[in-house]
């Protein structure tokens, strides 16, 4: 008899293939290992598009993580303002590095963002996390994005997910 989930279960030919192969293909293919080399500041795991996108990060004195971006054309919508994406994108960099900072993976599970005031070209940004709370299994978080003249930008409340 036929089970309706046999097409949907791997076959022993693609778990062999899987086992034997993908360490093999992760290497010819640059796949990004489970556990990313740390990136040039020595803060977190590496995160190849925020560096795309020209941001920076640095440790805080609090023992968090802050991130920096002096905003370019390639950040404008066609209003002349920050791309949201681009703000979001910030946020959650930092949020991903200082959700590692105490060695455990974490993976975001709520975002909730306010715009306040909108960032224009050649604005330079400074965004830094805030742990709210830290729980086994999830943790909250506050970042806050704001301008050389220390107007706030956008602030993201975040919850993560703790791999532990």
């Amino acid at each position: 008899m036929h089970r309706l989930d046999e097409d949907t279960r791997p076959s022993k030919w693609l778990k062999r293939f899987d086992t034997r192969w993908r360490p093999r293909w992760a290497k010819i293919s640059g796949e990004i290992s489970p556990m990313p080399a740390p990136n040039d500041a020595g803060v977190g795991p590496k995160d190849p598009f925020a560096e795309h996108l020209g941001i920076r990060f640095f440790p805080t004195e609090s023992g968090t993580v802050g991130a920096e971006l002096t905003v370019a054309t390639k950040h404008l919508t066609h209003q002349g303002m920050v791309h949201g994406g681009v703000l979001y994108t910030m946020a959650e960099a930092v949020l991903t590095k200082a959700s590692t900072v105490h060695g455990v993976a974490a993976n975001t599970l709520d975002v909730s963002v306010s715009f306040a005031v909108p960032a224009r070209m050649g604005d330079r940004l400074r965004g830094v996390a805030e742990e709210v709370v830290l729980r086994r299994r999830t943790a909250v978080y506050t970042v806050k994005i704001k301008n050389q003249h220390d107007e706030l930008v956008a602030v993201f409340q975040a919850t993560a997910l703790r791999m532990a």
